[in-house]
């Protein structure tokens, strides 16, 4: 099950504090001519409350960030999850321990500053990097033993193989 985390989020900014925002969204507004890189690259926050539609304890609960740039230090419920990396790729985070039915705070403090460990900062690529979570945001709810990733592949002769990654407590036979 997937529940949209998109809407409603407060963003807080230099410029602004505790603006209402959805998700996509660009921390900074560049204009389409001449702009200084260094008018993007900033630490901007994002909150978010939210309720778990048809909360159960029995349950497995992900937060999924599809694209977000660049550095994020993410809390739930007071809890730090960590510092991820997204760049273009999505971050998946594990929240069981800390979810509750209702009243979840999240937070996200995002750094969109150049940082030289990681491309395209300091290296020759076709693309800048802009600011903001700026893919769709998911809260997903799975069986305590699931199915994450399904790898079919067939050959010419109508031969079918199918590898699959389990996750949770339990073997699948």
């Amino acid at each position: 099950m997937k529940q949209s985390l998109n809407f409603g989020w407060l963003f807080t900014s230099n410029t602004s504090k505790n603006e209402e925002v959805n998700i996509p969204h660009n921390a900074v507004e560049v204009p389409y001519n001449y702009f200084s890189e260094k008018s993007y690259q900033d630490v901007f926050t994002y909150e978010k409350d939210f309720d778990v539609e048809g909360f159960n304890p029995n349950r497995v609960y992900i937060i999924d960030f599809e694209g977000f740039m660049f550095k994020a230090e993410i809390s739930l419920n007071g809890n730090k999850l960590g510092t991820f990396t997204s760049g273009y790729l999505p971050v998946k985070i594990d929240v069981t321990k800390f979810i509750q039915a209702r009243g979840n705070h999240l937070v996200v403090i995002l750094d969109s500053k150049e940082d030289q460990d990681y491309p395209p900062f300091g290296f020759a690529f076709d693309y800048i990097t802009f600011s903001g979570i700026y893919r769709e945001v998911y809260l997903e709810s799975h069986l305590k033993t699931y199915i994450s990733n399904i790898y079919p592949h067939g050959d010419m002769n109508g031969k079918l193989d199918i590898l699959y990654d389990v996750n949770g407590e339990d073997e699948i036979k």
